[in-house]
This record gives structure tokens, C-alpha cells and sequence, in this order.
């Protein structure tokens, strides 16, 4: 499964999301692919090189093409570096041309090396129509766009995901910090669901960012807790295991007392959260920690 990561305007931390969703994600399964054209961050972040990376990832990707049409190409974990997060991650050059180079022979395969069952996040950077990047949105399974939670930024955001939320993948906008609006009038105004609003987390964001070392807990609250709400959300589910046909009992049809418990209880609520997969009712937005 793959799930594009972006932002139409400004820097409202897509790449901090996306690691934060590398992170959070299930068994830690995910490569985070980092196809900004603009340059990537990670490496400079983390103190960590470039190669293996994207390039060479970009350059095998090609050479496969070319010599071996309809095979498998090469796999993207074999071009990861593992950061001190616990993430894996394919680091791209800092530099923007040669990152928009790699990015470009990327989308052109369309298909990164990853099979049906291996989870890979992108780090598209900017949103735009004409981007090295926008091949690999068009082939994802997802699309998750991240905008800060103030006017200027839900005006440009509903006027993006209105007009592409058909390209192709699935939808929904990560909110990402406090804002003068409610929940209710947020997801109101937005076109595509709310896969969660993130809260200010200052010390997640410098442990991300490369500023600190990770402390216990600290994936268990504030912007990786909300990264892993989306997760689970976005996350091909696992194929269902088979049970045995049921024994010999009494009539199942028959009526019995139900056992007594407080009210609410039994009552699923899930179907209003947006599932990764298609048009759902929005997730219930939350406001940002102050």
C-alpha cells in the first residue's frame, strides 16, 4: 500500500507528519520515502548520508526497467537508513535538482518496488499540478494532505482537495495545530474527511526534528498518538484468519436474556471515522493543545 503524504501551501510540517507516521505505524511495517523535490530533510536532521538513498533507488528503479520489462523492481527497504525514531527511511539529497531528478524517474515506475503487502509513506512535499511528484500521487492508494488549521490555510486546502479529490486515491486532510474554529466547523467546511487534527507537540516535534532524544512515552501522547489514530485508519487490514465452523449447541435463533451493562455499552461509533479507503463521513476533529 502506498500513501502519498503532501501540503498545498507554506510548511505546515508534512515531513514532521510523515516521520511521526513511520513512526506510529503497526509493527513499525512502513518505509518512508522521502520524494520532496525541493530537497529532503531527514539526512541533515539526523546526521545521516544519502546513499544508499533515493538516487541510487531512482537509478536501480530505471536500469530494472530497461533491462528486465515486467519483472519485480528493486524493493524499497533495501534503500533505507534506519533513524534514531525508529523509522526506516529512504533519504533523499538535500539538494533540490538532483532530488527532483530522482523524484521524476520515481514517478515515471509508478511503482517503487512494493508489493501488495509492504507499506511504503511518501513525503511529496508541495502539492501542485506539473510536480516531479505528482505520478506517485496519481498511482497511490492514499492521499493525505496536511494543512495548518488557520483561514488562509482551510481556504487553499478546500480549494485543492475540490478539485483533485478524484485523481485517483483516496482522500483526507491532517490538520495539524491550534485553531479559531471548532471541530464541527472545520470538518463542515472541508470537502474530503478529516483524518485527524494533531495537536501542538513541541517535544515530539524537536525529537523528530533531530532536537532531542526520544524519552519514554513519548510516542504515546500528542503528535504521534494522532499520527497513529491515522495509521490504523489508513493500514491495509490483515486477512482474517479462518476459525473452525461452530460445534453442536443449542439453537443460536433461540432467545435469551442479554447480560446487563451500562448505558452506551456495545455501541460502534467507528463508521463516522474516515478508513483509508474512500468518501466516508469526516473523523471527529479536535482542537489543538494550547
Amino acid at each position: 500500500m502506498m500513501t502519498v503524504i503532501g501540503s498545498v501551501k507554506g510548511s505546515p510540517g508534512v515531513t514532521t507528519f510523515a516521520l511521526a507516521l513511520a513512526v506510529a505505524w503497526p509493527a513499525g511495517s512502513a518505509v518512508l520515502v522521502e520524494a520532496d523535490p525541493a530537497g529532503g530533510d531527514l539526512g541533515g536532521r539526523f546526521g545521516v548520508p544519502d546513499q544508499p538513498g533515493l538516487t541510487t533507488l531512482a537509478v536501480h528503479t530505471r536500469r530494472a526497467r530497461r533491462t528486465r520489462p515486467g519483472r519485480p523492481e528493486p524493493p524499497v527497504a533495501g534503500y533505507t537508513q534506519r533513524l534514531p525514531v525508529g523509522a526506516d527511511v529512504v533519504i533523499a539529497p538535500a539538494a533540490g535538482r538532483p532530488a527532483a531528478a530522482a523524484v521524476r524517474l520515481l514517478a515515471a515506475s509508478r511503482g517503487l518496488g512494493h508489493g501488495d503487502d509492504d507499506d511504503t509513506l511518501i513525503d511529496a512535499g508541495r502539492l501542485y499540478e506539473g510536480s516531479p511528484a505528482w505520478g506517485l500521487v496519481a498511482a497511490a492508494d492514499a492521499l493525505l494532505v496536511v494543512s495548518g488549521a488557520d483561514l488562509c490555510a482551510i481556504d487553499r486546502t478546500v480549494a485543492f482537495t475540490a478539485t483533485h479529490r478524484g485523481i485517483g486515491p483516496a482522500v483526507a486532510v491532517v490538520l495539524v495545530g491550534g485553531s479559531p474554529f471548532t471541530g464541527r466547523e472545520l470538518t463542515a467546511e472541508l470537502p474530503v474527511p478529516v483524518a485527524v487534527h494533531a495537536p501542538t507537540d513541541r517535544r515530539a516535534a524537536a525529537i523528530l526534528a533531530g532536537h532531542g532524544q526520544p524519552v519514554r512515552g513519548w510516542t504515546r501522547v500528542g503528535l504521534v498518538a494522532a499520527a497513529r489514530t491515522v495509521a490504523v485508519r489508513t493500514r491495509r487490514p490483515e486477512p482474517a484468519t479462518p476459525t473452525r465452523p461452530p460445534r453442536a449447541g443449542p439453537d443460536p435463533a433461540a432467545p435469551h436474556p442479554a447480560p446487563a451493562g451500562p448505558p452506551g455499552a456495545g455501541t460502534d461509533t467507528t463508521d463516522d471515522a474516515w478508513d483509508g479507503t474512500g468518501p466516508g463521513r469526516p473523523a471527529p476533529a479536535t482542537r489543538g493543545a494550547r
